[in-house]
């Protein structure tokens, strides 16, 4: 699954984007990471990518300031997302309510929470 998705800011500020890069099956799993483009700091983005080793490794690959992160599981039969943990290198990110309300705008239809 590749999904790249703009989230309107709730405080008026740029588009918060969200990408999800997982291979295809009924539960992808993995990192995911919310950090500031480093081309445009201004903006926030939130990458899911199941094969990132380490949070690290997600805010290289996709140019990104580390704000923070955890691990998200996606069940597409029971249509559900799941939230959860933190980064060891970053922590969790500052707003885990964005966090779920970005997941929760580019899979409608299905129930996003997070667990801790």
């Amino acid at each position: 699954m590749l999904l790249s998705q703009s989230i309107p800011s709730l405080d008026g500020g740029p588009d918060i984007l969200l990408i999800v890069r997982t291979e295809d099956r009924p539960r992808p799993a993995g990192k995911y990471i919310l950090g500031r483009d480093l081309a445009d700091p201004r903006r926030l983005v939130a990458v899911l990518d199941d094969s990132a080793g380490f949070h690290v490794h997600l805010a290289q690959q996709y140019g990104l300031r580390p704000l923070g992160g955890g691990w998200c599981e996606i069940d597409h039969a029971a249509r559900r997302i799941v939230l959860s943990d933190r980064s060891t290198q970053f922590g969790r990110e500052p707003d885990r309510h964005l966090t779920v309300r970005l997941f929760s705008a580019a899979f409608p239809g299905y129930h996003c929470w997070h667990e801790d």
